[in-house]
């Protein structure tokens, strides 16, 4: 191959490879927006008339246009429209959508939720329910799911779908009512989950939503009780839209609850199976900042403050949304996605010795705590043996002394007051502040039994006096002169 050929491929790799995050982010700024809004007033076979759909769909399509997006509004006069005239309008939106389109869908009227768990939407012209021709009725309704079926097969972007149709339905009988005749008679059926789109509801299934609030008159209002709250919503574009619902859904809960008679609460519902932040234009730099910085590794925040994330995350959706061999991510640069694997391969690395970490000191953590328990249970256990040992001692103690007859009470096992007066008389010393020993219940059992028994008193019997005799002869001894007194007179 010449040199110059050479020289200017590489040229062409260098600024492919250098383009590739404005290449990545291309996509989202090319994107178009289309909305399909519909409000149906009038209804025939017996359907009763609305009064607000028409002019709230009015009112969405001008929010919708002020962000930039294509509306489709079939306006027909007299606030019908059939079911013909809503498959051609639908027709002709499907065909002016590619796979760059950002899709709006609002649908404001009468709908009915069949026992499968699908709901549909009623055009001016649907039949009315008869016995044995349900089959009849559902083939001139507007299935919801297939109309969000139908238009992601054209678009890759995600699909806003908006139901506010969730009315009583007049033309069931009670004795009609059932999964057993396929229809509910009143709201709709769960909101659809499905990747890449975003339901919203104005009530829960089984649940009305309000055309107007008590004290209102129709023909003044021109939005619903739902439809007032969801234009705030649908007025700021690049705002985080599932956050902005959050506040609808409270403020029309709010709105409704509380209400006397026959008005019940109305609790808006959203189902969402979009990965990332979801905006109806583009998402500002703060929402896409406050998005991307929550949970992130260090590592990705130091990529964000270098502005090289941009183009990896849009990357990232892509490839959960659609998935890895999707053939428009053919178009996007290989060295970016490269650049992707190994970011995901180095913080896999990083959050492994995290983890061991973490496993680590829990494992000290739970050893720590296995070690106290032990400690609490083997102090527990000492002191209960201790209590023991000093019931059992106290026990032999007073039964000695009972034994002895120093103790006149009951072995209760509590060596108090009296127990020790009992000891001071059976040994002669006083007990003190201290616990039994055995060296104690030895020194009792070798007293005797009388031990603290009282000896019998002997009275001495009182001695008597001799009486002197009148004349007493004196004892005379050998050796010694005798004195004594002879009458009146003392001789020796």
């Amino acid at each position: 191959m010449p040199r110059s050929k050479t020289l200017v491929l590489c040229a062409v790799a260098a600024m492919t490879f250098a383009l590739s995050p404005w290449l990545l982010s291309a996509p989202a700024r090319a994107e178009k927006l289309a909305a399909f809004v519909v409000g149906i007033d009038k209804y025939q076979s017996g359907w009763r008339s609305l009064d607000v759909p028409g002019r709230n769909a009015a009112r969405v399509s001008a929010t919708l246009r002020r962000q930039g997006f294509t509306v489709t509004n079939p306006t027909v006069p007299g606030g019908s429209l059939t079911w013909s005239q809503f498959i051609e309008h639908w027709r002709a939106f499907r065909e002016s959508i590619d796979q760059k389109t950002k899709v709006v869908i609002y649908l404001i009227g009468h709908g009915v939720a069949r026992s499968g768990g699908e709901s549909h939407f009623l055009p001016s012209d649907v039949e009315s329910v008869r016995y044995r021709a349900q089959a009849l009725f559902w083939s001139t309704t507007i299935s919801i799911r297939a109309l969000v079926e139908d238009v992601q097969r054209k678009t890759l972007q995600p699909v806003l779908l908006i139901v506010d149709a969730c009315r009583i339905n007049p033309l069931i009988p009670p004795e009609h009512q059932g999964p057993h005749m396929g229809f509910s008679s009143r709201g709709l059926a769960k909101p659809i989950t499905k990747r890449g789109l975003v339901m919203v509801q104005s009530a829960s299934p089984n649940e009305l939503a309000w055309e107007y609030l008590p004290g209102e008159k129709a023909t003044d209002v021109d939005t619903t009780a739902f439809g007032r709250h969801m234009l705030k919503a649908l007025a700021n574009g690049s705002a985080d839209f599932l956050a902005a619902v959050k506040q609808v859904q409270k403020k029309t809960s709010q709105s409704t609850t509380g209400l006397t008679g026959s008005w019940e609460p109305q609790n808006p519902i959203v189902a969402s199976n979009i990965s990332g932040v979801f905006c109806l234009t583009k998402c500002s730099p703060e929402v896409l900042r406050s998005h991307q910085m929550a949970g992130l590794t260090p590592a990705r925040k130091a990529l964000i403050a270098a502005n090289e994330l941009g183009s990896l995350t849009a990357l990232r959706e892509w490839r959960k949304v659609y998935g890895r061999d999707h053939p428009f991510l053919d178009q996007l640069a290989k060295q970016q996605i490269a650049s992707l694997n190994r970011l995901d391969e180095r913080e896999r690395k990083q959050a492994k010795p995290k983890a061991t970490d973490d496993a680590r000191k829990r494992a000290i953590q739970e050893d720590e705590k296995k070690r106290r328990q032990e400690e609490a249970a083997a102090k527990a256990k000492a002191a209960q043996e201790k209590l023991q040992k000093r019931d059992r001692l106290a026990r032999a103690a007073q039964r000695e002394l009972i034994r002895i007859g120093c103790y006149r009470g009951s072995p209760d096992g509590k060596f108090l007051t009296r127990s020790k007066n009992a000891w001071k008389r059976a040994t002669g010393r006083d007990f003190g502040n201290r616990d039994l020993t055995e060296d104690d219940i030895a020194t009792l059992r070798r007293l005797g039994r009388d031990t603290c028994k009282r000896p019998t008193k002997v009275v001495a019997p009182t001695p008597v006096r001799p009486r002197k005799p009148q004349y007493a002869t004196p004892r005379s001894t050998p050796g010694f002169k005798t004195c004594g007194n002879i009458g009146n007179v003392r001789s020796c």
